[in-house]
């Protein structure tokens, strides 16, 4: 049975917990893949930093965006992800292989491979406690190579009770484009401000699929410095 998630954080966002906690890191967190042919598979790297074995497994997912925003992840089977679990001595690092295996037409696609550190329960001799599983969401952009995305922000309406604006932007390359990419010059009373991506990124994804519109989450303060 396919798992799907709703869940409201950002693609490349890693779950937020305690420094304690987080026993390994990812790299890269973003990765693009063409469709077909030998430029369809990625990698990534993970490393244990903790002076523990770290037990992780690794599942891929679908990613679709709303006209809201909101995101659901919808576990798939177009990514091959090798392997799939796997034990980490302290220090060691372990190479992820990932192939799409998905329709070779495919224009343009987003996914998420989710790594969990599986949770480990304490033993007598120490600290009495669940650790915590880590997560990461690795985004995964599946397009041809000569694909590009091509942001144009179409409005700008004032927040009521702020000095903010909502913004709304379409897609109009032929690729995926992301917000953080870019940067957005506008104007506040005459004077040019400068949108920092962090603004742009209040929203459950800061990704924009080809032709479609973004619109909600996005808000920017105009007010000049």
């Amino acid at each position: 049975m396919k798992r799907i998630l709703k869940i409201a954080t950002a693609l490349c966002a890693v779950v937020a917990v305690p420094a304690a906690l987080s026993a390994y890191s990812v790299s890269p967190l973003r990765i693009q893949i063409e469709p077909a042919g030998g430029e369809a598979t990625g990698r990534l790297t993970i490393n244990n930093t903790d002076a523990k074995p770290a037990t992780l497994s690794m599942t891929a997912f679908k990613v679709l965006i709303d006209e809201n925003g909101s995101v659901t992840r919808e576990e798939t089977n177009d990514l091959l992800v090798f392997p799939p679990q796997a034990i980490l001595k302290p220090g060691a690092k372990q190479a992820v292989q990932i192939r799409f295996r998905g329709d070779p037409a495919t224009k343009s696609a987003l996914y998420n491979v989710l790594i969990s550190q599986v949770p480990v329960v304490a033993n007598d001799s120490e600290e009495a406690q669940l650790k915590v599983g880590v997560r990461f969401f690795t985004a995964v952009v599946v397009e041809p190579n000569d694909a590009a995305g091509q942001l144009e922000m179409t409005g700008s309406e004032p927040v009521a009770g702020t000095t903010k604006h909502r913004l709304t932007f379409v897609n109009r390359g032929n690729g995926i484009a992301r917000l953080a990419d870019g940067v957005l010059q506008a104007d506040a009373g005459g004077s040019a401000v400068e949108v920092s991506d962090k603004a742009l990124m209040q929203s459950d994804t800061s990704y924009v699929m080809p032709g479609a519109i973004a619109a909600n989450g996005f808000t920017y303060s105009l007010t000049a410095s």
